[in-house]
């Protein structure tokens, strides 16, 4: 019985040294494994880093600086693109940046009987979406009834990128009359609307949009924009104490951003405005006639003479009703990106557009406590916030909405 014992315990140790390793090659694979899902995890979290950090980058300054990130940030992670021990590819489809990371994770326990290596792989994919900020025509007056009126029997304004906003609480905010507001979503009034039996709101594929009433007020969504400090630019025309306009009637005439004490009045000639800040302290900007006017990257700032708020130094307003060409853009970057005229918030002058087929406004047109009236027919990239709006004298307006800088927000969202 007892030699049966022993032969027994023998045969247990035997089998026990044949199975160790086995259960040696399992722990080991086990370990390998967890190494293996613990590296994946590393790849993941260096290509979320990269792609999330270029996707800024993406939008601000283009693909080459998001790439020239996305390699930045994995190397910081461990990941140089070696192309031995690991790889980093970036790509940019539309809008986006796309990170992927691989590593070969060499085994540490079943190297001893496999040469190969644990492939493991983070993928990730930034893109970037342009919000726009608020409708392109935002009336602020919250009081005043008839903020937004259309005189006339064809009075239209097609708003083809948004919408209309009126924060009268009024029971007649907007009075339609017989004229037609076509906006790709609906208007949304803070009160409600009256109209004549010809007037229509419509889509832009030509259906009937009932317009939003009782929505809330939206507040003015440049409150924050500061004004012009006029001692902070140079005076080119007039002086503080006495303000003088500059007017124009003929010849090529090339204009240098400043204070102009007295304002412009524009009748006639070529007249270029050179990109920068014009601060019109008194009388406003008037271009009038069968002049031409043009400037790239200019601002408009409509005030009055702080030292001698009398005569040409009282405050004025905008008057852009000239039949020549017209073509002004705004500051692509610096505090007034995005804003090609900005009337002072205590500046109540009364302003004035009339389009033709030959102007060419673009940017945010910025009234926060004026009335602006609107004729003629024209195409205008412009976004209207203003005290009151009225369209007269039939106009056909059509505003495709300004999309720049100002009035969109740009949210870098980790998709995938």
């Amino acid at each position: 019985m007892k030699r049966q014992l022993d032969r027994q315990e023998g045969q247990q140790i035997i089998q026990f040294a044949l199975l160790l390793p086995v259960l040696l090659a399992c722990l080991g694979l086990v370990i390998d494994v967890g190494n293996a899902y613990a590296h994946r995890r590393m790849v993941q979290n260096a290509a979320d880093a990269a792609a999330t950090a270029a996707g800024m980058i993406l939008y601000e300054q283009g693909n080459s600086p998001a790439i020239t990130t996305a390699y930045w940030y994995a190397i910081q992670y461990g990941y140089d693109n070696d192309g031995a021990s690991n790889t980093v590819q970036v790509t940019t489809p539309p809008n986006c940046i796309q990170v992927d990371v691989q590593e070969n994770v060499v085994p540490i326990f079943v190297a001893i009987v496999w040469n190969g290596t644990f492939n493991v792989r983070g993928h990730a994919k930034a893109c970037f979406a342009i919000t726009a900020l608020g409708p392109s025509v935002i009336v602020l007056e919250e009081d005043a009834c008839e903020t937004l009126t259309l005189n006339g029997n064809n009075a239209a304004i097609n708003v083809w990128n948004g919408n209309i906003h009126v924060n009268s609480h009024c029971s007649n905010a907007v009075d339609l009359g017989n004229g037609d507001i076509t906006t790709l979503s609906a208007v949304s009034i803070v009160g409600n609307w009256v109209g004549g039996p010809n007037g229509h709101f419509y889509d832009t594929g030509g259906q009937p949009l009932a317009p939003l009433t009782g929505q809330p007020v939206l507040p003015d969504p440049l409150a924050n924009l500061p004004a012009p400090n006029l001692s902070s630019y140079a005076t080119r025309y007039g002086t503080a104490a006495q303000p003088n306009t500059l007017k124009i009637t003929h010849g090529n005439v090339t204009l240098n951003p400043g204070v102009y004490y007295g304002g412009i009045n524009i009748t006639g000639g070529n007249v270029t405005f050179n990109p920068g800040v014009y601060i019109m302290a008194g009388s406003g900007l008037s271009v009038t006639g069968n002049a031409d006017v043009e400037g790239e990257e200019v601002f408009f700032y409509l005030t009055h003479n702080p030292a001698n708020p009398s005569g040409a130094g009282a405050a004025g307003s905008l008057d852009l009703s000239g039949n020549g060409d017209l073509e002004l853009t705004p500051p692509s970057s610096g505090t007034y990106a995005g804003v090609t005229f900005f009337q002072a918030r205590d500046n109540t002058e009364e302003g004035h557009i009339h389009g033709t087929s030959d102007t060419e406004l673009s940017g945010v047109i910025y009234m926060p406590e004026a009335h602006l009236g609107l004729t003629g027919n024209s195409t205008m990239e412009v976004n209207f916030v203003v005290n009151t709006l009225s369209l007269d004298g039939n106009p056909d307006l059509n505003v495709e909405g300004w999309e720049g800088d100002v009035w969109t927000t740009v949210t870098d969202v980790l998709t995938e």
